[in-house]
């Protein structure tokens, strides 16, 4: 049933805040900008009971977290570069603005740019409005549900939101939105933008970063320089691509395209032939095999490099997960650094499987198919004498949770013994459980060491 309507004359949209926007400055960044003037007009705006809705501070966005939390848990991890990349974009949003807003302080904007960043939503192109960002004053105090037990739908008709129970909600009951589809947002964006994260996995999409260091022989050098449109001796900036667990995305492509222009060179053809540029970085075609083995080779090198930087695997991220990690924002950034490793040993085990596929003839031309059909299977952890160093550094941090998860297990599998000796020997179940004396001694000495 409808529980609301929201009429956009109720809602804050380009209307407002100024509306057709130019390339240069975006709707976010005048949202921002609006919110934040109406918070300097105080009681004189006619936003002012809203305005004192809003949290005077965004703390629990990760780009506020102490630096303590980056040095304990994000070892090795792009996500706080991630960070302070958008940080610069929105600072370049602010430089942005015309003149007219120039009055207002960064600090000021920041706070309208987090507002609008965790509470505007899209109307999107049906909503027949200038620019379709807006603000929906009271349903954005909604949290964002997994599941949601409302759904928000433009009417356009009515040209209002229409607010909607997907199932009963008892008087009382907290009302939870639903703001992320599964899949419409990467890890990285979510904690970014909203400062948590979803355990459930297929959420949201796992994803990293990759730096690429320029080439180190001077040859090379001079002629990527000359691709880039920069002097002979300028400083060649490194290359950072984002990835995911897929190899057709843009991302992806563009790294693989600029792996293969850096291996192309030096065995056969050089730089001049390149003719695609991937998300403004120049890329090679798929050509010979020969080069695509030398791209193969470094990408798989740079991975495993990448993955070595983290101190441990992503099975260990698993059992803090799985022994009832709750602290925040600790396990948003368990999560996060979890899919990071995810997404590189994806990557790891693409370019090993792509190399043992490859044919025996270097000249054998490269069917650029491969990348979206060969598909790594889940990756599942390697090394036992590792797994079990991670399962005891969990036992350590959470003995109690250790000692009962290894206490359950073992008297399950007591039970279980016990009914199969029972069966084949004849026995009552009770006194096959006599036999199992060393073994329930066993999981007291167990739960001790846990």
């Amino acid at each position: 049933c409808t529980l609301a309507l929201l009429p956009t004359t109720r809602l804050i949209t380009a209307t407002h805040y100024g509306g057709n926007t130019s390339s240069t400055s975006s709707a976010q960044a005048h949202m921002s900008a609006f919110i934040a003037n109406q918070r300097e007009e105080g009681e004189r705006s006619p936003w002012a009971a809203y305005i004192a809705l809003l949290p005077e501070a965004h703390d629990h966005l990760p780009k506020y977290w102490p630096s303590s939390i980056v040095e304990a848990h994000l070892k090795g991890s792009l996500f706080s570069q991630y960070v302070e990349a958008q940080r610069e974009k929105a600072k370049d949003a602010f430089q942005a603005l015309p003149d007219r807003l120039a009055a207002l302080s960064w600090a000021d904007f920041e706070w309208g740019w987090d507002a609008t960043a965790t509470r505007s939503m899209d109307l999107g192109r049906r909503s027949g409005l200038n620019e379709s960002l807006a603000f929906f004053p009271l349903l954005d105090l909604a949290l964002h549900g997994d599941p949601p037990n409302v759904q928000c739908l433009f009417d356009q008709d009515l040209r209002a939101l229409r607010v909607i129970a997907t199932r009963r909600i008892d008087a009382g009951e907290e009302i939870f939105n639903g703001y992320i589809r599964d899949g419409s947002h990467s890890s990285w964006e979510v904690l970014q933008n909203w400062g948590f994260l979803l355990e459930r996995k297929g959420s949201t999409r796992p994803v990293t970063w990759i730096s690429v260091p320029p080439p180190t022989s001077s040859a090379k050098r001079e002629e990527l320089s000359g691709l880039l449109g920069l002097p002979l001796n300028a400083e060649l900036p490194e290359q950072r691509f984002e990835l995911e667990q897929s190899a057709t995305t843009e991302g992806a492509r563009a790294l693989v395209g600029y792996l293969r222009l850096l291996a192309s060179s030096g065995v056969g053809t050089g730089f001049d032939d390149f003719d695609d540029v991937v998300g403004g970085t120049p890329a090679r075609p798929a050509s010979t095999w020969r080069i695509e083995k030398a791209m193969l080779e470094e990408l798989r090198r740079l991975v495993s490099e990448a993955l070595r930087r983290f101190p441990d695997r992503w099975q260990r991220d698993e059992l803090l997960l799985a022994a009832g990690l709750h602290k925040m924002p600790e396990k948003f950034v368990v999560l996060a650094r979890r899919d990071e490793k995810l997404v590189l040993s994806w990557w790891r085990q693409f370019a090993a499987q792509a190399l043992r596929s490859a044919p025996p003839s270097a000249r054998a031309a490269v069917d650029e198919a491969y990348l979206s059909t060969m598909l790594p299977a889940v990756i599942y952890g390697r090394g036992v004498r590792k797994m079990v160093a991670d399962a005891w550094a969990v036992a350590v941090g959470h003995p109690i949770e250790f000692a009962c998860a290894v206490g359950l297990l073992l008297w399950v599998l007591d039970v279980l013994a016990s009914v199969l000796l029972s069966i084949f020997s004849r026995r009552p179940v009770s006194s096959a459980f006599e036999g199992f004396r060393l073994l329930a001694l066993a999981d007291v000495v167990a739960l001790g060491a846990a």
